[in-house]
């Protein structure tokens, strides 16, 4: 190496860049103080060594030869081998110098690792950015301050319907329907000049245009970055159509149940109210199923309230009318209690249908499962409604099928309530002729399917009519509310409750030439031998002697048509008006069973009750029946969580009674 090559290599060992010189065979002649740091080599070791085994990728003699008489070559990437066997990424830059002189070429090498590094953590930031938009359930869509789109996540795709190839390098107009279409570029070209905004940094519902060529509603959201140098646009797009035909549908279901409410004209002011809650409730949630359900829970809240209400002051109009009727009576004093007890016992039906209804929509109707007879039940249904027919001069004949078995399991109170119905409904709407009811059965996979049918030849209902003949609040002709009465709640109860016990009902009626009501259900046929004792119908054992009875109501005439029920039945009677009196008197007395109201002042029925099992001796056992207004589901067993033995519904029937005292008797228990 001449004396001016170590004059360069000493300046060069300045520099951070490693420099080698080679001869025209790759040999290294040169190298600055660089390469000692780079490849681990001291100087003195370098000098001789080819340049092969520095660079992965270097060129043989030939090539460098060729080298030789070129002009310096663009920095190339290659692979460093370092004196203990580790590599580095090198960008190698190539030159020729002078024949004179033992160097042909420089390398000058330059070491990238840190470089190299940074370009992979990009690649892999871009890579995961890249990632989440791709996989993000909103559109992205990255333009260009021309509107030329540069970027189209795939949930754009599925919203436009494009694929991103489709779609990128285009102005984004193409995803814009009239008259966005063509007030873009403008808006653009506005916002360049004049800094104004209208949409970015902000979110608004605006229109998109998919492939097909049909729109939707989209929330579009805008935001301005700058990137290189260069300004761009970034679109977040939500597909809300569902949201929107939601946001429409809970406003049809706003409206729908607002005029449902307005219906209701003794519950005006008090479904006003729930209408305002429910339009809260609105606003706040956009389901509108949960706006609906508490309409009705309140709704049934109310009507049962209202029932219980009703119920109370029956018992004190029932009541003495069952006592009179067992009283001996003239017979015009007779006929006048006989109209008395059947008004009364219309008022009730009332109620028991208002109670019906509000126990339906809330779910709280509950099927009994015991064993009675079908044909004891006809037989019941043709004492209760043969003295109607009689008064209006129509038969009324029933018939049994001969292949009914003697006895099923059921709920006969329902299926009474049902059938009673409809033959009350057809001597209702009879002016002539007659009312005939069949039962038959006919046997299916090892129940029986029993059908009850009632045929009349009244007034016949039209088939428009038949439509809407088992909803709600609903008559067959306007005139039939004046004409004959009814709350219209009748067929609706039916339907539901058959529906309820897992069967059918139906209509087939014509105009003038009467109507057949049908209902289906399946009855499980029991031998006697079969029967639990749980499903016995009605009490068994007779009660030895008179009882002493405690009566506790806080309501006057309740607590005298009760005692008056129990005296006739031959019980002896102590009446007292609130709970802290009943504690103290089965703690004081000697009683052999308690009738304890449910609601009363200071002290419930159902607290007196905790109280004195709670007391210190065998009084604590005294059976305690709940005679109450109170007739939902889950009151019954409310009673009997907190201790009491029986439970009887106001108003109270005076059978009932002496089946409970019956039931609990301490001399039938012993």
């Amino acid at each position: 190496m001449t004396s001016d090559h170590n004059a360069v290599f000493d300046f060069l060992d300045t520099i951070t860049d490693g420099v080698i010189g080679t001869d025209a065979n790759g040999m290294i002649q040169a190298a600055n103080a660089a390469c000692e740091r780079l490849f681990g080599y001291a100087p003195e070791a370098l000098a001789g060594l080819s340049i092969d085994q520095l660079l992965s990728q270097v060129h043989g003699p030939e090539a460098a030869a060729d080298e030789s008489k070129s002009a310096p070559v663009e920095a190339e990437n290659v692979i460093g081998n370092r004196k203990d066997g580790t590599t580095f990424p090198i960008e190698l830059t190539r030159g020729t110098v002078s024949d004179s002189g033992d160097i042909r070429t420089i390398q000058v090498i330059r070491d990238v690792t840190d470089r190299r590094r940074m370009e992979q953590s990009l690649r892999d930031s871009e890579a995961q950015h890249r990632a989440v938009l791709e996989t993000a359930v909103d559109g992205f869509v990255i333009i260009d301050a021309l509107g030329i789109v540069r970027m189209f996540n795939r949930a754009s795709e599925q919203m436009f319907g494009y694929a991103g190839a489709e779609v990128i390098g285009n102005n984004v107009r193409m995803l814009m329907p009239s008259p966005y279409y063509d007030e873009h570029d403008a808006y653009l070209s506005h916002y360049r000049n004049s800094g104004e905004r209208k949409i970015i940094g902000i979110g608004r519902e605006v229109i998109g245009r998919r492939k097909d060529g049909t729109t939707f509603p989209m929330e579009l959201s805008v935001g301005e970055t700058q990137l290189g140098g260069h300004q761009y646009f970034v679109g977040i797009l939500r597909d809300v159509t569902e949201a929107k035909q939601a946001r429409e549908d809970l406003a049809e279901s706003q409206l729908e149940l607002r005029n449902r409410i307005e219906e209701s004209e003794n519950a005006r002011q008090e479904l006003r109210e729930q209408s305002e809650r429910l339009s809260e409730l609105a606003a706040e949630n956009e389901a509108a199923w949960q706006a609906a359900e508490l309409a009705n829970e309140r709704k049934s809240e109310f009507l049962a309230t209202i029932s219980h209400e009703i119920r109370t002051p029956m018992n004190g109009i029932t009541g003495p009318l069952d006592l009179l009727a067992a009283a001996n009576l003239s017979d015009e004093d007779r006929q006048l209690v006989d109209v008395a007890r059947a008004s009364a016992a219309g008022l009730l039906a009332v109620v028991n249908d208002v109670l019906d209804i509000s126990k339906l929509e809330a779910g709280q109707i509950s099927l009994e499962r015991h064993a009675f007879s079908l044909v004891e039940l006809a037989n019941q249904s043709n004492a209760i409604m043969r003295l109607s027919a009689q008064e209006k001069n129509i038969d009324l004949a029933f018939d049994l099928d001969p292949e009914i078995p003697a006895s099923v399991l059921g709920d006969s109170a329902r299926i009474s309530q049902v059938l009673n119905n409809l033959i009350s409904n057809a001597i209702k709407f009879t002016e002539r002729g007659e009312v005939r009811v069949s039962i038959k059965s006919e046997l299916n996979a090892g129940a029986d399917k029993f059908r009850f049918m009632v045929e009349d030849t009244g007034l016949g209902i039209s088939r428009e009519a038949q439509k809407v003949l088992f909803e709600r609040f609903t008559q067959a002709d306007s005139s039939i509310a004046r004409r004959f009465g009814g709350t219209g709640l009748g067929l609706s109860i039916c339907k539901q409750l058959v529906e309820v016990m897992g069967g059918k009902i139906g209509v087939q009626s014509a105009p003038g030439k009467g109507s057949r009501f049908w209902f289906d259900v399946s009855l499980q046929s029991v031998a006697a031998e079969q029967i639990s004792d749980d499903e016995q119908a009605g009490p068994n054992g007779a009660v030895i002697g008179p009882l002493h009875v405690l009566v506790a109501d806080d309501n006057e005439t309740n607590r005298l048509i009760t005692s008056r029920m129990l005296q006739r039945l031959g019980h002896t009677v102590e009446l007292v008006a609130d709970g802290d009196e009943a504690v103290a008197a089965v703690a004081e007395g000697q009683f052999d069973l308690v009738l304890m109201d449910g609601r009363m002042p200071r002290l419930s029925g159902a607290e007196a009750t905790r109280q004195i099992r709670e007391l210190n001796s065998a009084k604590a056992s005294i059976p305690i029946i709940a005679i109450t207004a109170d007739a939902l589901r889950g009151d019954k067993d409310r009673y009997f969580a907190c201790g009491m033995n029986g439970y009887i519904a106001k108003p109270i029937d005076s059978r009932a009674l002496a089946n409970e005292l019956q039931r609990l008797s301490p001399q039938r228990t012993q």
